[in-house]
Order: C-alpha cells, then structure tokens, then sequence
C-alpha cells in the first residue's frame, strides 16, 4: 500500500522569508493485515524555516480518500478503510482488528512550533489524528513567531479487520502552509 504525498513547499513564500524543504514523495505500508497495527515507512518528514513572520506560519493537511470521505481508497474495488475509523472520528487508538488509518506528528524539540493536540502522539503508540478531505483541512502545525530549521515529522498508521478486501490501497496527503 502506498500513500502518495504531495507538498506545496513555496506557498509559504511572500514578502517574508518562509522555506519549507518537501518531504518525501512516497511512503508505504508492508502488506497489512489483523495481527498488527502497521506503521508505514519512511516517515514524512520537512524542515521549516520562517524569518520575519510577525504572526508565524500553519501547516494544514488533508487527503484525497475516496473523493467522499477521507482514507486509504482501493479504487479497484471500492474499499476504503476510513481515517481516523470508518466513523470518521478526529481520533481513535487502532487496534488490531478494526479498521483504522491515520497519522502522527513531532518536531524536533517542539521548539515554537505546535503540533496540533489531534496529531501530538508519542509514535510508539497506536494513537492516531484523522485526515479529512482537502475541503476540510486540519491544521497540522503552527508557529506565532519565527522558526528556523525546525523538522517535522509525520508517521502514517493503519490497521485493517479480518473481512477487509486485500488489494491495491492508496491515498494522497495535501500540505499547504500559510503565513499567518
């Protein structure tokens, strides 16, 4: 299963010097199945940059899913296997077993920037923040001052149930980052 990510790195770029470095382009899950709750690999990870920013910066994200609703979509055969849960809850703990998909997020050294309380967990955990739909975004992370070289990292989980279709899952995660 690959998660397709895609990332405005420039969007933060105006009047102010705001740099952000694009994380990875494609993360992966091993094949998936009830035993385990998997964590997909590499982690996406981007540093941060922003001088001169009076009011600071947010990163928000989101995901394709369906097109519906937000998740790993098997397009082949109309599965999706809903972020947080199949309710679609803002967060949840996978578990094995249930169906679950979502992600995690850390700085380095939480130094001015904040994660989002949805996505702030320890990433030996199976605790997770629900994507939603680009129609919807989340904020990820913010700053209200300058940052400099501050890296983020976000780890992607999932967990399937045992009727769950086995097949092609794919997602794309948005990032977009604004100047506040």
């Amino acid at each position: 299963m690959a998660i397709n990510g895609l990332f405005f790195g420039n969007l933060c770029l105006a009047s102010i010097k705001a740099s952000l470095k694009p994380p990875l382009a494609e993360t992966t899950f091993t094949t998936l199945t009830n035993t385990y709750v998997a964590t997909s690999s590499p982690d996406a990870t981007t540093t941060v940059t922003c001088t001169g920013c009076t009011n600071g910066f947010t990163i928000r994200v989101s995901d394709v899913g369906s097109g519906a609703n937000p998740g790993l979509w098997n397009s082949g055969d109309g599965v999706l296997i809903g972020s947080a849960d199949d309710s679609f809850i803002a967060t949840t703990t996978l578990q094995l077993g249930v169906k679950g998909y979502g992600i995690q997020a850390t700085s380095t050294a939480e130094s001015g920037i904040n994660i989002d309380p949805k996505f702030r967990w320890a990433t030996s955990t199976t605790d997770v923040g629900g994507l939603t739909l680009s129609s919807a975004s989340s904020t990820l992370a913010s700053s209200t001052t300058d940052v400099t070289s501050q890296i983020i990292t976000v780890s992607f989980k999932a967990a399937v149930s045992v009727p769950t279709k086995g097949g092609s899952y794919s997602d794309a995660i948005w990032y977009e980052c604004f100047i506040n």
